[in-house]
Parts: C-alpha cells; sequence; structure tokens
C-alpha cells in the first residue's frame, strides 16, 4: 500500500494519519482472521511483522506502543478470545518490546534472533513467551558451512537458552536457503535436545 521507506517516515511525520491506516488494516485483518476461524478452526495463527534489523527496530519502543500497539491488541485479544493460540513471527531485534508483545496476547514470539538478549527476555516475561529461534542463521545458512558447525550452532544454542525453560531452538526464517542444512537442525535439535533434556530434568 505504500513503501517500507514512506510507512516509517510516515509513522514519525504523519502520526494521526498512519493510526487512521493502522485501524482500517486491522479491521480488515479482524475480518479475515474471522473466516479463518469459522472454516478451518486453527489450533494456532502465525502472524508475519517484523520490527527492526538484526540490530536494532525499525522505530522507538514508545512508536510502537503508542502506534502499533493497541491494533495488534484488537486483533490478537480476538483471535484468544475465539481459543486459537498466536505465534508472532519477529525475526529482527525486538527485545526491548518482548514484555509488550506478552501484552498484545502473544504466545509464541517465532524467529527471535540471538542479537535478542534471550535471558533478558526469559527473565522479563517469566514464561508467558514461548522463544522459537534461538540460532544464528547468518552463520549456518551459508553453502560452505560444515555440517558440525551446524550442529555446534544448536547445541549452542539449547545450552545457553533452554535452562528456565519457554524456549524452542529453530531457524529465524523457518527453513535455510541452502536447504541441505534444515535436516541437518532437525537432526540436531532432536538428538541433542533429547540429551539435554535426559541431563537436566
Amino acid at each position: 500500500l505504500m513503501t517500507f521507506e514512506d510507512t516509517l517516515i510516515n509513522m514519525y511525520e504523519e502520526p494521526e494519519a498512519m493510526d487512521e491506516f493502522f485501524t482500517a488494516y486491522t479491521d480488515w485483518k479482524l475480518k479475515v482472521v474471522e473466516q479463518l476461524i469459522d472454516n478451518l478452526h486453527p489450533d494456532i495463527i502465525h502472524s508475519h511483522d517484523d520490527w527492526g534489523s538484526k540490530t536494532s527496530m525499525f522505530f522507538s519502543p514508545d512508536v510502537f506502543r503508542k502506534l502499533l500497539k493497541p491494533h495488534y491488541e484488537k486483533l490478537y485479544s480476538y483471535i484468544k478470545k475465539r481459543g486459537v493460540m498466536v505465534q508472532h513471527h519477529c525475526d529482527c531485534y525486538a527485545t526491548d518490546v518482548a514484555k509488550d508483545m506478552v501484552d498484545i496476547g502473544v504466545d509464541m514470539w517465532q524467529g527471535v534472533l540471538p542479537q535478542n538478549d534471550i535471558p533478558r527476555i526469559k527473565r522479563e516475561t517469566g514464561g508467558r513467551l514461548l522463544l522459537m529461534g534461538g540460532l544464528d542463521q547468518g552463520l549456518i545458512d551459508q553453502a560452505d558451512v560444515t555440517e558440525e558447525a551446524v550442529r555446534a550452532e544448536v547445541r549452542r544454542a539449547i545450552d545457553e537458552y533452554a535452562p528456565g525453560g519457554s524456549f524452542l531452538p529453530c531457524i529465524g526464517s523457518l527453513e535455510c536457503l541452502n536447504a541441505w542444512v534444515n535436516p541437518i537442525v532437525i537432526d540436531e535439535c532432536n538428538r541433542y535436545g533429547a540429551e539435554w533434556l535426559a541431563k537436566n530434568s
């Protein structure tokens, strides 16, 4: 509906107009999810919206809270009211709004990058947000990466983020561009994950 750059600029220069736009967009999304739930009866709805780059958000947490949070809350509270869980994909830095994700009804943050402060997020959300990700895809999604390097990254993520629960290791974008890496990640998540659980249960 407008370029990425124009959207971000308008959030700062035309906040009232953008609030009207987000209201209309949310009302449209509500009609869509109503039809999805009525006809498909899903257990989970995967909602996709990146809010930043690897190292920072595209806008301040205050702008997020003022312009975006109320609309997400309206959409996700409807989904939750219908008995459906919310999985929000956001493979970027978003540490500073993790508690807001809980506020708006996100059950699972899918795509949490290791550039986020995952231990801090776990402390601040108190187990109310399942963090799915933790793997450095930039490191392992390479044509010349070795199998051992992929497996080592999976083990690092489990060792670092699994203590205390509320963490599920996975690739941030769901699958690697180098498709042969995917089954290695899954195999090591299952193999080492079971081993880790056996030792730490």
